[in-house]
């Protein structure tokens, strides 16, 4: 009785644990079904789940059991498969605590494991809130509207106008072109004044062009008016020296002209030899081609006269060995008279004649 009095508050304690254990249990599975009811991770490959089930400290059987849960039960032999292969020291530990859980009972006070402190020192949810993916958005094309057109166009003119005017303000073209167009303004008016009023005229006005109005000048200042011929004659020589000059220029480029038709008359002919070249190295080739063709083929033509000269000896020297070896095997030994080497044609010709023609069946039947 005092046994049993003290191992039941022990009994309580492990019965409140093992009521704790099923209690986390039951949360961790509803907030593994949570992750996988979660939009966000539906679309994860299998093992990046497990492995974060994992992470969070659900074993084997409560992973198997959250994907029951959330409707995922075709995928159950997939996650024992990859919970196998990949987490075998969860599959351990599982066992373990099974084993554990089955050797103690409830009320067993004589065999309990030593006290330890089952409170879970993690605050807030078993699974890291994931960023929500990005929305996939399409790129759609702005539309352009009149409003757009009518500012753009405004902005070209303005910058084109803009342009323009800074040109013809800082541009030394413009600067040269318009004193240009003062000095033949000023010409063509001392002209018109020299045709109007003649040489008296055109004398006055040159004074007064050239010398500063008496009415204006405060300081007395000599009068030295220019002679009008010699300003006429400095003209008129300046002008001489012009044409000559635009003379000269005419002549050097005629010359250029004449010196360029030239030279593309030259290049012409050159073109037309390289060309009559071209095609004479294109025949030497042909024809180059085609000796080598034909000593190629006389080559081979010697070399088959060869083959045939020599299997023709070959075939008459196995013929005479299949003779001799024939004549060895009959024992045919006839002797061969000794002929003297003859001088006269005739003569050789008569002994071969006299001389007796044996055959194999006169000497059968001498025999």
């Amino acid at each position: 009785m005092n046994t049993k009095t003290a191992s039941t508050p022990d009994g309580v304690e492990f019965q409140q644990r093992v009521e704790n254990d099923e209690a986390e249990k039951v949360k961790r599975v509803s907030s593994a079904v949570k992750f996988l009811h979660d939009p966000r991770v539906r679309h994860t490959p299998i093992a990046n789940k497990v492995q974060f089930l994992r992470s969070k400290g659900l074993s084997t059987d409560e992973v198997c059991e959250a994907f029951g849960k959330a409707g995922q039960s075709n995928l159950i032999e997939e996650v024992k498969r990859i919970m196998s292969q990949q987490l075998p020291d969860t599959s351990l530990r599982n066992s373990g605590n099974s084993q554990i859980s089955s050797r103690y009972e409830i009320g067993d006070a004589t065999n309990l494991p030593p006290r330890q402190n089952y409170l879970s020192t993690h605050v807030g949810p078993l699974y890291a809130p994931q960023p929500p993916p990005f929305p996939q958005t399409h790129n759609e094309a702005k539309e352009v509207d009149w409003r757009d057109y009518v500012i753009g166009i405004g902005a070209a003119l303005i910058g084109g106008f803009a342009a323009f005017k800074a040109f013809q303000i800082y541009s030394p073209y413009e600067i040269r072109r318009k004193d240009d167009k003062i000095r033949l303004n000023h010409r063509y008016e001392t002209g018109t004044r020299r045709k109007r009023g003649g040489k008296r005229v055109s004398s006055e006005s040159d004074d007064e062009y050239s010398k500063p109005s008496r009415d204006m000048a405060t300081v007395p200042v000599p009068a030295t008016p220019l002679p009008n011929a010699p300003t006429t004659g400095g003209n008129q020589e300046e002008i001489a020296k012009l044409q000559a000059e635009l003379k000269e220029t005419q002549e050097a480029l005629e010359k250029e002209k004449k010196s360029k038709a030239e030279l593309s008359v030259t290049l012409g002919k050159l073109r037309g030899q390289l060309n009559t070249q071209s095609r004479t190295n294109e025949k030497h080739e042909l024809k180059i081609k085609s000796l080598q063709e034909e000593i190629e083929r006389l080559n081979k033509e010697s070399c088959n006269e060869n083959e045939v000269n020599k299997t023709v000896d070959d075939v008459a020297s196995a013929t005479n060995i299949l003779e001799t070896n024939e004549d060895v095997e009959k024992g045919e030994s006839l002797p061969r008279p000794s002929t003297p080497p003859a001088t006269d044609p005739s003569s050789a010709e008569q002994q071969q004649d006299s001389l007796p023609v044996l055959h194999a069946t006169d000497y059968d039947d001498g025999n």
